[in-house]
């Protein structure tokens, strides 16, 4: 898997609330400091993207429609500071390795891990 791949990479993000133990929040709420956003629902891409924590924000939750109930929600995703998708997790399982390609492209190099 590359990380071209799935159908919302390159679109703008959905409109989604995430839910953490603290609570629910709008995505439009997650993204209002404009850095780059791991939603992870699994939490099995968070240590891929630890050399990138300085840069980029890490996040375990899950996903719900902002509007309505459904079944056909995103996997991991991971979004640019303008909320576009620069890489979402295939829906059969992990991908470490396009996750840390799209992670190099968009957002330079790794760094060390601060985590």
């Amino acid at each position: 898997m590359g990380d071209a791949d799935g159908p919302l990479v390159g679109r703008f993000a959905p409109d989604l609330v995430w839910h953490t133990d603290a609570g629910p929040v709008r995505l439009a709420e997650l993204t209002r400091t404009a850095r780059p956003l791991l939603l992870d629902p699994t939490g099995v891409h968070a240590g891929a993207a630890g050399p990138w924590r300085d840069r980029v924000d890490v996040l375990t939750g899950r996903f719900t429609p902002a509007d309505a109930p459904g079944d056909d929600l995103p996997t991991a995703l991971l979004l640019r500071p303008d909320c576009h998708v620069a890489w979402q997790s295939p829906p059969d399982g992990p991908d470490a390795d396009g996750l840390t390609a799209a992670l190099a492209r968009w957002f330079g190099p790794p760094g060390t891990d601060r985590s």
